[in-house]
């Protein structure tokens, strides 16, 4: 173009052309794709942190309950107490669920006159269809009449304890003598009413362990005889063991409380939740693989424990085999990311493909264990069928096309049977192929819808890592007629 023509291009008025819109138009997707993309993660991070904040308060209103009722009677119904096997509440658009058991500590009290019992709580919190959240948690529950009931208790004379600001907030993930904010000070302070002292303070776990540090001294101070009372600095260890070396602590989210009593006898105590993570989950045992559409399969997999507390998150890793050979590439997932806090979760697929899963269980410092859980048997995800239809006369052609597979298979393994009916709920078989096109010709007045099923026996183990393969039968997507051409497709 001369430099008279471009000026003139550049100084015309009659709008844009339609390569200008086109090119505006991509350019505006993109932008408005990754907009979304961002708007749907900072939603979904909201509704998690809404989900936790219900469970957390639902089971500190729990054990409040527990712990105010006659200690006859915490146990459950079908064992003569108060307790029911299962309770369901509903928080607002969250149905919280409580499955409460309880036990005897018998190596720190009599199982014949008990005064302490071992609450243990799992809890589910769902949201309409979105995943459940699971928790479980244990607490001890005090026989009142023996630790609280000494003197009177009057809230104008009680003695209070608070923790002091060096201790970790709640909810802080824990190991060893230290969490990510540096070492594991844990601290209280006691204060008596006038004309009382503080008598001693002492540091529980899940009110079964006192907490020791790493040269195994107590967080237990007696005969204080002060009326305000700062524990010394403290730092708890998370693997203490006890007389025999056995680690006293597990992981997972624990109860850490704080005891104060005064001269008067009065008990209070304040707590704060920690989640100790020393260790590394175990492996999944078990998993399952739906091979829904051409392009998406939904994998899931067991819960894990980490420790008494499901884990935090799992990775995933899903392998795609070549056309020709027994070797496997890695495939990208759905939101670009391997990473799930639910125990299931989609991954994309290309038609007609061979993959396997492998899976490991990450704790909240994303530890994890050094192998693999691997699902035992590869799978192939569904082909997707194609039709074209012309009409010429009378008569209408069909062409159809399913896609071949894209993995090494047995020699004369390979099936195809193609299914017609007058509706996507009548198929019924119509011809069995050796390819997998098919033309099929009928008066244009008929219409038919088709699906392709087809059976073959895949090759290739990903070098002895899974089992040996077994014929598998997958079906197409089903198509249909339509005015125009090629032919919708009417489900899977």
């Amino acid at each position: 173009m001369s430099k008279n023509g471009l000026m003139k291009r550049l100084s015309a008025d009659d709008g844009l052309g339609m390569l200008e819109i086109v090119v505006s138009a991509v350019i505006f997707f993109f932008v408005l794709t990754a907009v979304l993309g961002l708007l749907g993660t900072t939603t979904q991070m909201s509704l998690t942190a809404k989900q936790r904040a219900v469970m957390t308060n639902a089971i500190n209103a729990y054990v409040e309950r527990v712990s105010a009722m006659p200690f006859s009677q915490v146990k459950l119904v079908s064992e003569g107490g108060a307790l029911a096997a299962v309770e369901t509440q509903t928080v607002g658009e969250y149905v919280v669920v409580i499955r409460p058991t309880v036990s005897i500590p018998t190596t720190l009290t009599s199982s014949t006159s008990p005064n302490l019992k071992r609450l243990r709580l799992a809890v589910t919190v769902t949201r309409g269809s979105a995943n459940p959240m699971s928790y479980v948690t244990e607490v001890l529950i005090r026989d009142r009449d023996q630790f609280l009931t000494q003197a009177v208790s009057n809230p104008q004379t009680d003695p209070t304890i608070a923790f002091t600001s060096s201790t970790p907030p709640e909810n802080t993930v824990v190991w060893g003598s230290q969490h990510s904010g540096g070492a594991l000070t844990v601290g209280a302070v006691a204060e008596a009413s006038e004309g009382r002292t503080v008598s001693s303070v002492i540091l529980w776990c899940d009110d079964q362990f006192v907490l020791k540090d790493s040269m195994g001294n107590l967080g237990s101070w007696a005969n204080i005889d002060q009326q305000s009372f700062t524990t010394p600095s403290f730092i708890w260890n998370t693997l203490q063991t006890d007389e025999l070396g056995t680690q006293e602590i597990v992981d997972g989210y624990r109860t850490i409380s704080a005891y104060v009593l005064d001269s008067g006898g009065v008990s209070k105590y304040t707590v704060r939740h920690f989640l100790v993570d020393n260790y590394a989950p175990p492996l999944q045992t078990t998993s399952t693989v739906e091979a829904r559409t051409a392009t998406e399969s939904y994998l899931s997999w067991n819960e894990v424990m980490d420790g008494t507390t499901p884990t935090d998150h799992y990775r995933v890793e899903c392998y795609k085999q070549a056309a020709s050979s027994d070797t496997w590439t890695f495939t990208s997932f759905v939101g670009g990311t391997n990473t799930y806090r639910s125990t299931s979760g989609t991954v994309p697929t290309d038609p007609f493909s061979r993959y396997y899963m492998r899976m490991q269980a990450h704790s909240a410092r994303n530890l994890r264990l050094p192998d693999w859980y691997y699902h035992p048997q590869a799978w192939v995800s569904r082909p997707a069928l194609t039709a074209t239809s012309t009409v010429s006369g009378s008569n209408r052609t069909v062409v159809l096309t399913c896609s071949p597979p894209q993995f090494p298979y047995v020699s004369g393994s390979l099936t195809y049977r193609l299914y017609r009916g007058a509706s996507p709920t009548t198929l019924t078989l119509y011809q069995t192929l050796t390819t997998n096109t098919y033309t099929d010709s009928h008066k244009k007045t008929t219409d038919y819808y088709y699906q392709f099923e087809v059976t073959v026996t895949p090759t290739g183990t990903a070098g002895g890592l899974l089992q040996t393969p077994v014929p598998v039968t997958v079906r197409s997507n089903i198509v249909g007629p339509s005015g125009t051409s090629p032919l919708p497709t009417y489900g899977w």
